[in-house]
């Protein structure tokens, strides 16, 4: 949502040169959702900036090219302190991803308080590996369930990872097999200890590439909280900082997420 709402079609600007554009965008999609779904609970995750993430580690070439500039990163961390102070819970694992914590929270539910059903609102095709009957994901247009998984890729959702193994995701740079491409994947991705398996000659390939593309729902879970310099912020100063008169303007509504 964060680099949704920075790459919006138009910029958000104040007169001191401040980008308002992703904080505009992100607090109101999120009170989209809010209203749309009524759900009892809002978490948002966040990538562990600071931290080099074990996938880099293993792999240099992962994500090569995505750079974040300076204003996202400013506007980030106000983002999240002004979410904080709105009540929403947020989450970050050191050396992880975001889809990580999300992986965390939906695999170990229960120890999070969060119950069922929980509803993941993202487009990567990584997440879709967390899709089961009480778990959908919501890419901003429909509900994504395990039969719209099938539908679309010709698998079950816990096959995600190794399905991006094989085919690749050019969005993190992975590089999957030469000449494989969605069908012939779906059709052999369980089947590479056959003899006669296109797939058996690129087990160990195939193995490095799931490990990155399956989630790591064993990480450990940071929340995120403000130091006291931070909390001499308030709603009203950082909407008044950004000049989001817009939002400030229905303050009681958005305070709604937090509840």
């Amino acid at each position: 949502m964060a680099h949704k709402s920075y790459a919006a079609p138009y910029r958000l600007t104040t007169d001191t040169g401040l980008d308002a554009t992703m904080i505009h965008g992100f607090i109101r999609s999120l009170n989209a959702r809010r209203k749309e779904f009524k759900p009892e609970r809002i978490i948002v995750t966040w990538e562990s900036h600071g931290t080099t993430s074990w996938r880099k580690k293993r792999y240099p070439l992962y994500k090569t090219g995505r750079q974040l500039n300076k204003q996202f990163i400013s506007c980030q961390e106000d983002l999240k302190i002004l979410l904080y102070l709105f009540g929403i819970e947020q989450y970050y694992s050191p050396e992880n991803e975001a889809d990580d914590v999300i992986g965390r929270l939906t695999c170990d539910s229960n120890a999070f308080g969060l119950g069922y059903p929980l509803l993941i609102f993202a487009s990567d095709k990584d997440l879709m590996q967390l899709i089961g009957e009480h778990c959908h994901m919501y890419d901003g247009k429909k509900i994504i369930t395990t039969k719209e998984v099938k539908d679309k890729f010709g698998i079950e959702p816990k096959d995600i990872p190794k399905f991006l193994a094989v085919v690749g995701d050019d969005v993190d740079n992975i590089k999957g097999i030469d000449g494989i491409g969605p069908k012939k994947a779906a059709k052999y991705i369980n089947m590479e200890d056959k003899e006669d398996c296109p797939l058996r000659k690129y087990k160990d390939k195939i193995k490095f590439n799931e490990k990155l593309t399956k989630l790591n729902c064993d990480c450990e879970l940071v929340e995120f909280k403000t130091n006291n310099v931070l909390l001499n912020q308030t709603i009203d100063s950082l909407l008044d900082k950004y000049k989001l008169k817009s939002i400030k303007e229905k303050l009681d509504e958005y305070k709604l997420m937090g509840n």
